[in-house]
């Protein structure tokens, strides 16, 4: 384990002669790896940092937005390496995090920092019962906050800092700003310190996924057989500031400048509709995308993307049109969230991550990783100007 191994992908170039003309990306140079210690105030609430090397959550930090625009990832010909084999049958369960040079992921029982060259930083053990079906850890400033069945644990240098045991449980992953971490129990969210205070606690009336954060607001969605219901709350203390009744798909939002966007049900499929976080009127509503929506719009550089199992499609942020003059049809079924940097969108579809150019819908590359055995696919993310896979192994695309 913690060995760096170079597989030889199946790695096309399709779409790479149109790269200089891309419109947000460095085509010509090599994969950008400026990660700063310094945040801005807009990085509180979460994702498009002045860090270039933080994905610090699931959907890459508060918002939710799936994107690191302050990066440039590989743009053509990536080479696949294997930063961490797990052993046994200690499958990857989270998409890798990552912050100051070091990819976090949980791996059957254990949490684990691994360093961009493959090797081990240390290991936590979590328990048996704790991580069967865990969900994706975040992490600020060094200190990792891992969801369990029953508990939220706080990990630094491979130490326990403290735990709490909110409600019935997390029911999904949490999130971070430089103020607090933020988790949802299904039925309640709460609000900690990063010393593990609890801030505030709210019940909701109906069962509420991952939140969002932006500035000094909360967003939560519920999506279930009942009402679904978007509610934006305080993150001072929880009180509720707006609540709509919408036919949404997903139980995470996105929140990007002021605006929420959601995938509801339309009456030809799936639109992406723009909401205003101030109190939840709708902005624009999108055409729809036909077939079954694999995840929740990502957006990046004033575009939305989101992808059904076969096509990604790309919607402008200011009033809903399209971008492109047709999606991007895929070769084999897509089942992840797409990501986007400033180079390009990334999506995973069959043991490959798939790289299209953000300013057309052209593929740019594909590199193929091995997800051939039993473990198969946890997620990936994008930082310091690579791409991080949990396949079988633990691997890097740079």
């Amino acid at each position: 384990m913690g060995t760096r191994r170079t597989f030889l992908g199946a790695v096309s170039a399709a779409g790479i002669v149109g790269l200089a003309g891309c419109s947000g990306g460095d085509s010509g140079s090599e994969p950008t790896d400026n990660a700063t210690d310094e945040r801005t105030d807009e990085d509180d609430g979460g994702d498009e940092a002045a860090d270039a090397g933080v994905w610090l959550s699931k959907d890459g930090g508060a918002r939710n937005s799936s994107s690191n625009t302050a990066m440039a990832g590989p743009a053509s010909e990536p080479s696949v390496e294997g930063l961490y084999e797990p052993d046994g049958f200690d499958d990857l369960a989270s998409v890798p995090i990552v912050e100051d040079g070091v990819v976090y992921a949980v791996a059957g029982e254990t949490l684990l920092a691994v360093s961009e060259e493959g090797d081990i930083e240390w290991e936590f053990e979590l328990g048996d019962s704790a991580t069967v079906g865990a969900t994706t850890p975040a992490v600020r400033d060094g200190t990792v906050f891992v969801p369990t069945y029953s508990s939220l644990v706080a990990v630094a240098d491979g130490e326990r800092q403290w735990a709490v045991n909110p409600g019935n449980g997390p029911d999904a992953s949490p999130v971070t700003t430089a103020e607090a971490v933020y988790l949802s129990t299904g039925d309640a969210v709460y609000a900690y310190s990063h010393d593990g205070d609890e801030r505030w606690a709210e019940s909701t009336d109906e069962s509420v996924g991952r939140p969002a954060v932006e500035g000094s607001t909360l967003y939560l969605l519920s999506s279930g057989f009942g009402t679904n219901v978007v509610t934006a709350r305080e993150t001072s203390d929880g009180s509720e500031r707006w609540s709509v009744e919408r036919p949404v798909t997903d139980s995470v939002p996105v929140v990007a400048d002021g605006t929420l966007y959601v995938a509801e049900n339309a009456s030809e499929g799936t639109a992406v509709v723009a909401l205003s976080g101030d109190d939840g009127d709708v902005i624009w509503e999108s055409d729809p995308v036909a077939g079954r929506v694999s995840g929740r719009p990502a957006v990046a550089d004033g575009v939305v993307y989101l992808s059904s199992t076969e096509e990604v499609h790309a919607f402008d942020a200011e009033d809903g049109s399209a971008v492109w003059d047709s999606p991007y049809v895929t070769t084999a079924t897509m089942d992840d969230q797409v990501r986007a940097d400033s180079n390009s969108v990334y999506l995973h579809q069959s043991g490959s991550i798939v790289a299209v150019d953000p300013s057309d819908g052209e593929q740019r590359w594909s590199a193929t990783f091995d997800d051939s055995s039993y473990g198969g696919f946890a997620g990936f993310s994008v930082a310091a100007g690579r791409v991080y896979v949990a396949g079988d192994e633990l691997f890097e695309l740079a």
